[in-house]
């Protein structure tokens, strides 16, 4: 069970830090990250 949550979050949780960080930039708060 471990592994296969780890593997979905790894999966999930890449993309939404992209598209975090890239809606930071658009925004102009990427100064402090």
């Amino acid at each position: 069970a471990s592994a296969g949550l780890g593997k979905n979050e790894d999966g999930i949780l890449q993309p939404i830090s992209i598209s975090f960080q890239m809606n930071m930039r658009g925004l102009g708060y990427h100064e402090g990250i």
